[in-house]
């Protein structure tokens, strides 16, 4: 039986749609959680009641600022994040393909070594057989005309 030639490849290719496939999982994680931060201060910038006194109107105001600023800069990593984890998507995409694209190399390969060793062992059959009717042998019976 003869080695594949793309072995190494193979690995290799394995290795990166592994690698990518982890990263991609890295990324989808934060990105729910750039996502669950965001959707978190703007449920908090909804819940700020109505003031009731002077003092508490400058507080309102100062916190819906500050969770607005919040929410702009959470909503604009939860954006990166989604970039990210789309980047990230399309390269175990083409790690994937480029991975099938050898593994079905390999399948060949391996089909082609059975088809062969199918056709050597018939070889050996068909021989022995060729060899008993040239001998006088008689099929069925062994050499010393039992039957077998």
């Amino acid at each position: 039986m003869s080695v594949f030639g793309l072995g190494g490849l193979l690995r290799v290719r394995t290795f990166r749609e592994e690698t990518a496939a982890a990263e991609l999982g890295q990324a989808e994680r934060r990105r729910r959680e750039r996502r669950a931060a965001a959707d978190d201060t703007l449920q908090r910038l909804a819940a700020t009641g109505e003031p009731v006194d002077q003092v508490l109107f400058h507080a309102t105001i100062a916190s819906r600022l500050a969770l607005s600023s919040l929410l702009a800069e959470r909503s604009a990593e939860a954006a990166e994040a989604d970039r990210a984890a789309d980047e990230r998507r399309d390269a175990w995409s083409a790690a994937r393909r480029d991975l099938r694209a050898v593994e079905r190399l390999a399948e060949h390969h391996e089909e082609r070594e059975r088809l062969a060793e199918g056709r050597a062992e018939q070889h050996v059959l068909d021989e022995a057989a060729a060899r008993r009717r040239t001998d006088g042998g008689v099929p069925g019976r062994d050499d010393e005309g039992t039957q077998g």
